[in-house]
């Protein structure tokens, strides 16, 4: 991450406690803002039609993401078409640096990176477009700090990055808050598409649970509108998603520590000084003391376990827990993951009331697995059409 993503974010990624708190805090009170961008993005890049259309997933998915996120993150010029591209390269720039640096003797990394890697030039490009933008808003905060006059000051994450950085002069400058909206970008385009992706895939192949699900969505919205509570109540919509997770995470192995000290376990297994460990997170997804029928795909499963007394909050995707890694575990586990699942949840909510979804051959596509990543279809279409009720 030193050399992918700058020497700044391996030392002071100051970003992560906001996400963590301010972030998090403000997603109910933000919520109607990321619902209107969520209906707007997909009205301007997948605009239903009556007959179905063919798309690239991939990349109609991560410009989607993009913008959604970007509303949260910095507002209005979310919807830069430039700012998008740059954003959703960024995303697939950054897995291809951590790639190529993995097998770069560490020694050479630092020159590698800087030769080959795209963080400086991404933040060249993207200071040109939101530069004055930052500029403005150091400024204002400045002069004002968090009581700007009649109270008109953003509530976005530009926001709450000045407000920890109030006492760090190193944070407050353009290149630096640039660098660190694009590392959070990088996590919230990638994980999120990712797992979307996943979703969509599945769902565009067992068609089954299309009316299922969208009973719940629409019977939820009827009574409490398209709002965070709302949102909440569609269990069958999160225990589909967490499920399409467990199923595939997206990574085979996590939790990833190395050792500070050597270290030996119970059974005399030496870890020395240095070595990289990590947890296998497919056995522990798809262990029968775990989950029955582990290796069945069940959508399912977690709405129902959720309806056992005092299992409510367990189940939810948002809760890391030991036989779940996708988010992680314990104080390290991802702290957007309460963003990223809401911004999930929503996109599907949307696509099942506004549109009908298959795959040309009904067979899901193959996933492309790099390492240790196991990622969506880059590649693989899926056909859209405008939702056809029965009349």
């Amino acid at each position: 991450m030193e050399h992918s993503l700058g020497h700044e974010q391996y030392h002071d990624a100051f970003q992560i406690p906001v996400i963590r708190t301010a972030m998090t805090r403000n997603i109910s009170i933000c919520f109607p803002v990321i619902h209107d961008e969520v209906v707007a993005a997909f009205s301007d890049l997948l605009p239903p039609c009556d007959e179905w259309l063919s798309v690239p997933a991939m990349q109609t998915v991560l410009p989607l993401v993009s913008r959604i996120a970007n509303r949260f993150f910095i507002g209005l010029p979310c919807r830069d078409p430039e700012y998008i591209a740059i954003t959703t390269q960024f995303s697939l720039d950054v897995t291809r640096d951590a790639g190529l640096l993995h097998v770069t003797p560490a020694l050479l990394r630092p020159i590698v990176s800087r030769l080959f890697g795209h963080l400086e030039p991404t933040t060249r490009k993207t200071m040109k477009l939101i530069g004055s933008l930052l500029q403005e808003r150091i400024d204002m905060d400045d002069g004002h700090g968090s009581a700007w006059p009649d109270d008109n000051r953003p509530n976005d994450l530009i926001s709450w990055l000045l407000d920890a950085a109030r006492d760090h002069p190193q944070r407050r400058n353009v290149p630096r808050l640039t660098r660190t909206l694009l590392a959070v970008n990088f996590g919230a385009i990638h994980t999120t598409t990712q797992g979307f992706l996943h979703a969509l895939y599945t769902l565009a192949s067992h068609l089954e649970l299309v009316e299922p699900l969208r009973e719940e969505i629409e019977a939820v919205v009827q009574v409490d509108g398209w709002t965070k509570p709302a949102l909440a109540k569609m269990v069958k919509l999160d225990s589909f998603l967490k499920e399409c997770a467990r199923v595939r995470p997206g990574s085979v192995v996590s939790l990833f520590r190395q050792a500070v000290q050597d270290f030996v376990f119970s059974d005399g297994t030496l870890v020395p000084y240095g070595t990289l460990v990590g947890v296998p997170v497919m056995h522990e997804h798809f262990k029968a003391a775990h989950y029955p029928d582990a290796d069945a795909f069940d959508a399912f499963r977690f709405s129902r376990r959720r309806g056992e007394a005092g299992e409510h909050f367990k189940h939810q995707m948002v809760t890391p827990q030991a036989d779940f890694l996708t988010f992680g575990l314990g104080p390290h586990a991802c702290p957007g993951r309460f963003f990223a699942v809401t911004v999930e949840k929503l996109m599907m909510a949307h696509l099942l009331v506004t549109y009908d979804v298959m795959l040309r051959d009904s067979r899901r596509p193959e996933d492309e697995c790099i390492f240790v990543i196991e990622g969506a279809n880059s590649r693989a279409e899926v056909m859209f059409r405008k939702r056809r009720t029965e009349t």
